[in-house]
């Protein structure tokens, strides 16, 4: 492992990536399916990236983050990068960063100060979503009695405190039994959405659920998240690697594809980690001057973003961001707000979920995996969906470092304690350490901003297996659906495939290439160029 790898620049890459995550947390509605109908009406509750208006109530308004506007605006970054190395060199020559620090806190907060919230974690300035909002629920079961997964969906502002979210949430399942006459819900609880669920749970208890999906959840935080608040940012160069040969795309772009080659070479002869130490030293003087201000200025004001920082991060968090009792002060009614999610909600997960179970409600989890996550944190080495980690999703499966397999002697254990059934069959994978290993469905092949269909048909074939709380489905129940299942392509509509040992390196092929291979594209573009150049300068030569 090798840490620190270029943090000073890892912090300004999470802001970008940042940037992207607004849209594929939230699915815009659905065109309904037949296939993904359910008896018992669901409710949808979508992650963030719904749109937040200027004006709440007006729908015409501005709409200054969410939907098709980022979260950092086009050009603030490269803008960022393109002045940078003038205070960056005089902070390294002098040892004094304040200029440098000064410079990307202001081009930072000067964009994404626009949907802060205030320092009570409130809207205070009158933006949200409430022109959104489903003002008069109807009944809108079809003609065979059955409601499309995405009937009732929650629009929220994915900025504010969970909990008054989940409030939220009480007051539209109420509405959404009036309407339908049924006596309890399915729940979906998607990326955020979860954390809603979870805070829901906690407050208003069971009885009105039939049962819940946790889909692509982070349920012990999004470590991406809780490293940037904690200011934790960990590198590792294999992830590094692996993260920029499944992201940077190569198709039919030579100087991609020998950069990515080039960078797989380097990192197998421990060429990357030549900038660790002088990078490690510069972002041990900034860190902690930066984070807090940007944060200050933008997610750190959300309490639903402090949901997302798990029990690892957490207090770390707090500490780095309100170190002094005049800063605790002033972000009090903040403070309040993320302090009561991790007390009742993040430290008590576990307990929520099992005491749902307990109660009746058939708890259930869909995880995606089999794609390298931001190389941000030290989880970053383990199998994602390119944002939360596989065990974060799961409340606690075992994943491999990618690119790696459980040993043999790994799996002899698990068949002399009967839990081999719970490996994967790419053998990445091992549901058994996991909180309800029985109950948990992984879809490898799928990015967490991906919706498909097929998936969605998958939880609504299991709501329908449930009945009124007849039967906890496992995953041994249906027969098209067992624990471990695949899609070979991003499309909205590709089918969902039973995975078995054959198929343990479909989606691997991005960024799973052996030194070999990297040796062979890197000396196929290198003779390119050169052949390029070469004719170019025969070319020059015989004009003149």
């Amino acid at each position: 492992m090798k840490n620190g790898l270029r943090k000073v620049l890892s912090f300004m890459l999470v802001i970008a990536m940042l940037g992207g995550f607004a849209v594929p947390a939230f699915a815009a509605d659905a065109p309904a399916s037949a296939e993904r109908a359910t008896t018992i009406p669901t409710v949808y509750i979508q992650g963030y990236g719904a749109e937040i208006y200027k004006d709440a109530n007006n729908v015409n308004s501005e709409i200054i983050v969410g939907g098709d506007v980022p979260f950092l605006s086009d050009g603030v970054l490269g803008s960022l990068l393109e002045n940078i190395m003038s205070p960056l060199m005089k902070g390294v020559t002098t040892g004094d960063y304040s200029e440098y620090n000064d410079y990307v806190v202001n081009a930072l907060t000067a964009d994404l100060g626009r949907f802060r919230l205030d320092d009570n974690g409130e809207p205070s300035d009158g933006s949200g979503n409430f022109c959104r909002r489903t003002k008069n629920v109807v009944n809108k079961k079809w003609y065979d009695g059955k409601y499309d997964i995405y009937a009732y969906s929650l629009v929220y502002d994915w900025r504010v405190d969970p909990f008054l979210t989940a409030s939220e949430l009480n007051e539209y399942i109420g509405k959404v039994k009036l309407a339908t006459g049924s006596d309890k819900v399915n729940l979906v609880g998607r990326c955020l959405g979860a954390n809603v669920v979870l805070a829901y749970l906690s407050e208003y208890g069971y009885d009105d659920i039939n049962a819940v999906n946790f889909y692509v959840a982070g349920l012990e935080g999004f470590e991406i998240v809780g490293a940037l608040f904690s200011g934790r940012v960990e590198v590792d160069s294999d992830a590094l690697d692996r993260f920029l040969q499944a992201t940077l795309d190569g198709e039919e772009d030579e100087l991609i594809d020998f950069a990515k080659s080039l960078i797989a070479i380097l990192n197998f002869v421990n060429g990357l980690d030549l900038p660790i130490d002088v990078v490690y030293g510069i972002y041990e003087q900034v860190y902690s001057d930066i984070i807090p201000r940007v944060l200050k200025e933008s997610f750190g004001t959300m309490p639903a973003f402090w949901s997302f920082v798990g029990e690892e991060y957490y207090e770390d968090a707090r500490k780095l961001n309100f170190p002094t009792t005049e800063e605790q002060t002033r972000y009090a009614g903040l403070l309040e707000k993320t302090d009561r999610y991790y007390n009742e909600v993040s430290l008590r997960t576990e307990d929520i979920i099992t005491g749902a179970v307990e109660s009746g409600v058939s708890v259930y989890f869909t995880a995606k995996y089999g794609f390298p996550a931001v190389p941000l944190s030290k989880e970053a080495v383990y199998y994602s969906d390119s944002t939360v980690s596989v065990t974060s999703q799961t409340v606690g499966a075992t994943s491999t470092v990618m690119g790696k397999t459980f040993s043999a002697d790994y799996i002899k254990n698990a068949e002399k304690n009967g839990t081999a059934k719970y490996i994967s069959p790419d053998k990445c994978i091992d549901a058994s350490t996991a909180l309800l290993p029985d109950h948990i469905w992984f879809v490898k092949g799928s990015k967490h901003a991906n919706m498909p269909n097929c998936v969605d048909i998958m939880m609504a074939s299991i709501f329908e297996a449930t009945g009124n709380r007849e039967k906890y489905v496992s995953v041994n129940d249906i027969e098209e659906y067992p624990q471990y299942l695949y899609v070979e392509n991003a499309d909205e509509y590709a089918p969902l495939k039973i995975m078995t040992s054959d198929d343990a390196d479909v989606g691997n092929e991005k960024w799973d290439k052996s030194i070999f291979e990297h040796l062979a594209i890197f000396l196929e573009k290198l003779l390119n160029f050169i052949s390029e150049l070469f004719s170019q300068i025969m070319s020059d030569v015989n004009k003149s």
